[in-house]
């Protein structure tokens, strides 16, 4: 298990702070009184390497080395501090300054570094110089005296250490360069003996004369200069060290021919060649080792070299300025097939097409003249077989290049390349042909610089100059606001890779400002990495198909006679209204719209009039919605309205208050002034449905519910309605199978001579036997048979039955009757319809048309008044009667009256009613017999039920009368028996009966 990264530095410390101290104890065996300071401070040395190379954190062991170190010399704790604090200064500034010129490693690599390492051992060593003299100077005034060559021997000291030790530990971290062989190895052990060796023999006093000893000693030079050159540099620096070591020792003990007295000062002398032996050292080896490296990388490059021209697939060959080839690579014989050495000797012009020679040589010559000239060109040069190829040569001159001396021709094999550039040549211009050719408007886009090229054909489409669409930007910018996005979105698509082809759809301005459709396709061109550098494609103008899929989808979703929304647009809308009204919390109103009695209008009048009216129906409509509403028409003359993001139903409720206004104003068509009115129901979502079926099924039903309720009215929808409608439901159906199974039946209600009491005629009542029900009255089943239509039919049926019924009488001897029949306004519809009924039931009975007598309601004589006149005149014409029902009751017109073939009046049971007691009624009934007796008319009183209102009528001169007074309604068979007899009958009938 290794020590954390604290323990480690603390043990590093601890190391740092003992060794300083050990270097420390070793120096001061070379100090001499009176100076406390050593010729020769290796302490100062290692702190500055430990420092260099471990980092500032270092600090701490070598204050405290330092420290231990000062207080063993002897002077005071301030001047310990002061030096142990300068002595952690200087290798922090030193670490520095060789980390900043990147000599932490290796500062004996170049002469330079070594100049730069001994300017920063000369700054560094004078900090705990000055340091520590004046800390003696305040904290021990008894050096005083010596300051000047205490500082001096000091500065020197801390000097000769660094510039001894610093190197020495810097290169022992570092791996040796070059390794040592064995043999080196010997080399070096022999050169290290020797210098230690001469050197002590110098210095240990056996030689007396002084200049014999210097002599000695100078041979360590030319021993240290064949370790620096022939060694890696620390061996080299080693053997110095040493040197310098046995020389520093045997000066201080008084021997050797810098001995002198005192002892500092002689060993001061010995410094100056100490330190020129240690820096002449230094600077041989750094010299010999960049030497050393500069021939190994100029070896590794012309090794490089020579694999680079040997391996090169261009043809490397070398001429003189004649021309000749002086050397060929490997590369000539496979490209050009003249066999090994084929080329050598021989002038390359006379393989070069013909046509380019001369310029081949002239460019050669060119270069010939000029000292840093080169060419470059494209040239045809013939294979040994004879066929022809490209190269492109490129030439530098080279007379001057050591080794080389000659015209250096580099040649590319391009052939490959210039058969594809005349490729895309030709499929340019076949590109270009296609592209001004075609009816489709191409384009081309540089990706990188945004250029665009349009053909001409895209040009003419939109109505623009060649040349005016040039960038993306001018391309974009034609391109509708409303359509960017898409576009741009299918752009980027393709862009990155999502998708494998443009393809968008969308509006450009033409040169007139109209905007046309197109249809985009395009791909782009992708490098290796899939990045796109070029798109083209083509533009299709679809603005012809796109109005047809507009017209297409107008007929699909728009009425074509009203233009508002269809069926299937409203139930797209209605849908997206219903997930709004969702997501906002809010309700829609869904209003169903009918037209009161449209069918009516439409068969009487045409269908031309029906559609003009619908058409104006849907403009009213439309006017009174808003903006975000939808109006459909369904058909016929069913509308819808929804109504989205509703608060309250009284907003619905007004918006229909506001429709039926709207929409019961005159409408004046052909010249015709017609009036209609509408039935609404209204359902609200949620509330009354969560879909569209369930919706538009419950406004259906308040729609039905409303006309119930006297139609130009709206209902809300309820629960019960769906009951009611359930009902009616069963009603329609089973009145549809009523005519089948012979359900339906006949009563006949005696009309009587006010004035004789003889029964004259008999009006015919529909009923309706139902198998569950039993006797149905017609107000149950009435409207329901004209709304569906079955009115027509059951309206013949009731014809023939009661002319049938009225001739049977007649052939049974009994006295002539008169048969009153109801027409309804469904069967004046078809008008010629209706003539061919009546006619048909008189032919078919042989009945004669003077016994029949046919009822219309008074409200026929205002509706379509022109067309029923017609239609009764005809029927008139047959010979039958005609009387107006429920006179009084309505807005007749009497010049209508007066035209129309009518035989009779029938006054309302309304005013029959109250006849005896309301002076107003009487007078109602005063006037329609004043009015019917200056137009001829007879008068029949419907609904009589008491003596006095018969009583009232003879006093009135009325001609017949009918009610409950005489007998309700009674089926033939009891008719028959009861009135039909030829016995006189009482005047006024047993009301029971």
């Amino acid at each position: 298990m290794s020590p954390s990264p604290a323990v480690r530095d603390a043990l590093l410390n601890l190391g740092v702070a003992a060794a300083y101290f050990g270097l420390a104890e070793l120096a001061k065996a070379l100090l001499s009184a009176p100076l406390p300071a050593s010729t020769v401070w290796p302490a100062a040395g290692l702190a500055l390497a430990a420092v260099a190379h471990f980092g500032v954190k270092l600090l701490p062991g070598v204050f405290a080395g330092a420290l231990a170190a000062g207080l063993g010399a002897g002077v005071s704790l301030g001047t310990s501090v002061a030096f142990a604090a300068a002595a952690a200064l200087a290798p922090a500034v030193g670490g520095q300054l060789l980390r900043s010129y990147g000599l932490t490693r290796a500062p004996i690599k170049r002469p330079e570094s070594v100049m730069v390492f001994l300017a920063v051992t000369v700054a560094v060593a004078a900090i705990p110089a000055a340091a520590g003299t004046l800390a003696l100077a305040v904290f021990d005034p008894e050096y005083l005296s010596f300051m000047a060559p205490l500082w001096a021997v000091w500065w020197m000291g801390e000097a000769m250490g660094i510039l001894g030790v610093t190197p020495l530990l810097l290169a022992g971290t570092q791996a040796l360069q070059p390794r040592l062989t064995p043999r080196h190895a010997v080399e070096a052990t022999a050169l290290l003996v020797a210098q230690v060796i001469l050197t002590a023999a110098a210095f240990d006093g056996g030689i007396a004369e002084q200049g014999a000893a210097i002599a000695l000693a100078s041979f360590v030079f030319p021993l240290m200069a064949w370790s620096a050159l022939r060694l890696p540099p620390p061996f080299a620096h080693l053997g110095a060290v040493l040197a310098a070591a046995a020389a520093v020792w045997g000066t201080s003990q008084g021997t050797g021919p810098f001995a002198t007295e005192p002892v500092w000062l002689g060993l001061t002398y010995l410094n100056v060649p100490v330190a020129a032996l240690l820096l002449m050292c230094q600077l041989l080896a750094a010299t010999s080792l960049q030497r050393r490296e500069s021939l190994d990388a100029l070896a590794r490059s012309e090794e490089k070299f020579r694999a680079l021209v040997q391996n090169s697939k261009d043809i490397i060959t070398i001429h003189d300025p004649d021309g000749r080839t002086l050397y060929e690579s490997p590369s000539a014989e496979r490209i050009l097939g003249y066999g090994p050495g084929g080329l050598i000797g021989k002038n390359p012009f006379s393989i070069i097409h013909p046509r380019e020679a001369d310029a081949a040589r002239d460019a050669f010559q060119r270069l010939v003249k000029s000292r840093d000239a080169e060419f470059s060109m494209e040239l045809r040069y013939r294979k040994a077989d004879g066929t022809w190829i490209y190269l492109e040569t490129v030439g530098v001159n080279r007379l001057h290049y050591p080794g080389i001396n000659g015209i250096v021709l580099t040649s590319r094999d391009i052939t490959e390349r210039k058969l594809a550039e005349q490729a895309l040549k030709t499929s340019e211009q076949r590109y270009m042909l296609a592209m001004e050719g075609a009816s489709d408007g191409m384009w081309e886009i540089d990706t990188v610089t945004k250029a665009l090229y349009v053909s001409p054909r895209l040009c003419s489409m939109l109505g623009y100059p060649e040349g005016t669409l040039t960038t993306l930007a001018a391309w974009e910018g034609l391109i509708h606001p409303e359509d960017q996005k898409a576009y741009r979105r299918a752009l980027r698509e393709h862009l990155n890779g999502t998708s494998p082809h443009l393809e968008c759809e969308f509006r450009m301005r033409s040169a007139e400002g109209e905007y046309r459709w197109v249809f985009c396709r395009g791909k782009a061109a992708r490098d290796r990495y899939g990045k796109a550098l070029r798109m083209a494609g083509s533009v299709i103008d679809i603005t012809e198909r796109k109005r047809a899929e507009a017209r297409i989808e107008h007929l699909a979703t728009r009425d074509p006679l009203t233009a508002l929304p269809n069926r299937v647009l409203l139930h797209d809308r209605l849908q997206q209204h219903i997930i709004g009204c969702q997501r906002s919390g809010t309700s829609l109103a869904l209003l169903f719209i009918d037209l009161d009695r449209f069918k009516t209008i439409n068969d009487s009048l045409g269908h031309h009039v029906g559609d003009e009216l619908l058409k104006q129906v849907a403009q009213r409509l439309e006017k009174c919605v808003r903006r975000d509403d939808t109006l459909a028409r369904l058909g016929g003359d069913e509308f819808v309205v929804v109504l989205a993001g509703i608060r309250e139903e009284t907003d619905a409720a007004q918006v229909a208050q506001k429709l039926l206004r709207s929409l019961a104003e005159p409408y004046f068509i052909q010249g015709r002034q017609l009036a209609t009115t509408a039935s609404i129901g209204i359902a609200i979502h949620p509330f009354d449905g969560q879909d569209i079926a369930s919706l538009m099924k419950n406004a259906d039903t308040a729609m039905y519910h409303a006309k119930e309720r006297g139609r130009n009215t709206y209902q809300f929808f309820s629960s019960d309605m769906t009951a009611r409608a359930l009902q009616r439901l069963t009603v329609e159906n089973d009145l549809r199978q009523a005519l089948e199974r012979h359900e339906l039946v006949l009563h006949f209600q005696p009309q009587v001579n006010v004035m004789t009491g003889e029964v004259e005629g008999a009006e015919a009542l529909l009923r309706w036997r139902h198998p569950e029900k039993g006797l149905v009255l017609p107000t149950r089943f009435i409207q329901i048979a004209e709304e569906t239509g079955l009115i027509v039919p059951i309206g013949e049926w009731v014809l023939q039955a009661a002319c049938a019924q009225c001739k049977a009488w007649s052939l049974a001897g009994y006295p002539r009757l008169k048969v009153a029949v109801n027409l309804s306004a469904g069967q004046f519809v078809r008008h010629a319809d209706l003539v061919r009924a009546v006619t048909r039931a008189l032919r078919d009975t042989q009945l004669d048309a003077g016994q029949l007598e046919l009822e219309i309601t008074e409200s026929l004589l205002v509706q379509n008044a022109e067309e029923h006149v017609a239609t009764l005149q005809k029927l008139g014409r047959l010979g039958t009667s005609i009387s107006v029902d429920d006179f009084g009751t309505g807005y007749s017109s009497l010049s209508y009256l007066k035209r129309l073939p009518i035989d009779a009046l029938k006054i309302d049971r309304s005013f029959v009613r109250d006849l005896e007691a309301d002076p107003d009624d009487a007078a109602i009934v005063r006037a329609v017999m004043a009015l019917a007796r200056s137009l001829r008319l007879k008068v029949v009183a419907e609904g009589v039920e008491t003596q006095g209102q018969l009583e009232v009528l003879r006093r009135l001169e009325c001609d017949f009368y009918q009610g409950y007074l005489f007998s309700r309604p009674l089926p033939a068979a009891e008719f028959e028996a009861r009135f039909l007899r030829p016995i006189p009958l009482p005047f006024v009938a047993d009301r029971g009966a």
